[in-house]
């Protein structure tokens, strides 16, 4: 399904500081500064893909414009498969609508949020994320974000999730309870300068396919209690400076821990 895209002026300044997305190519109501055609390229376009190294990165068609997005709105029901820097935009402060992001569909959702330096709130709990395969550096550098809720976030085809959560520096509570069975082999860095975070629900989480676990918790230094009996290391080779500058830890289960 197409996503359009335009970007439009709604402080009335006749600059453009909201990225509108739609299901059409019209839309009513706003002052439209610029159009950016719809998405279906996505995947393909060689402006928005960048090959390095055998990886394909994605970039919105939206890209050149995220430093001017301040807003972004969700006209009406979207249905994309890949999301990857959809808002990587570090003076975005709110998302209206983004219960009209239809998320069944996507496989990739990397760096979706990176360095939403500005935002302070995210209500996920609609997206559908039983499909997707890639979480990295999903919110990693939202520092100023106190309340993230991923309560219903499925976890289950997801192969790759490194600094998922890194520089969430605000947060003082994550619930990841309904983080079960997964297929995540790179976990390195998924916590790392959660520095505030006194609260972190891993309970359910099987590892048995993680390989790397590296800086996992670095730098949680407020986090005074970790449950870690549900990891399954056996399969994993690197867990260097794991709980590095955990200065308040008090509890630690690793009971279950294969080191070998």
């Amino acid at each position: 399904t197409p996503v359009y895209a335009f970007l439009c002026d709604t402080d009335g300044n006749g600059e453009g500081e909201t990225l509108v997305l739609s299901s059409t190519d019209t839309i009513d109501g706003y002052t439209i500064i610029k159009s950016y055609g719809d998405s279906e390229a996505y995947e393909s376009n060689e402006d928005n893909a960048i090959k390095a190294n055998g990886t394909v990165y994605y970039y919105p068609i939206w890209k050149d414009d995220l430093n001017a997005i301040k807003n972004a709105v969700i006209y009406n029901k979207v249905v994309p498969t890949i999301t990857a820097r959809w808002f990587n935009c570090s003076n975005l402060t709110e998302i209206k609508n983004i219960e009209n992001i239809d998320t069944s569909n996507v496989t990739n959702m990397t760096c979706m949020f990176l360095n939403c330096s500005s935002i302070t709130n995210l209500d996920l709990s609609n997206f559908d994320t039983s499909n997707v395969k890639e979480m990295i550096s999903m919110f990693n550098g939202c520092e100023k974000l106190t309340n993230l809720n991923v309560d219903n976030f499925d976890i289950s085809n997801v192969e790759e999730m490194n600094s998922m959560f890194s520089g969430c520096s605000s947060l003082t509570s994550l619930n990841l309870s309904s983080f079960k069975d997964n297929k995540v082999e790179m976990m390195n860095f998924i916590f790392s300068d959660c520095k505030n975070l006194t609260n972190l629900n891993l309970t359910n989480l099987k590892t048995n396919n993680a390989t790397w676990m590296m800086s996992m918790f670095y730098n949680c230094k407020k986090l005074t209690n970790l449950d870690l009996k549900s990891f399954d290391t056996s399969n994993v080779t690197a867990m260097d400076d794991m709980f590095m500058e955990c200065s308040s830890l008090t509890s630690l289960d690793l009971s279950n821990f294969n080191t070998s």
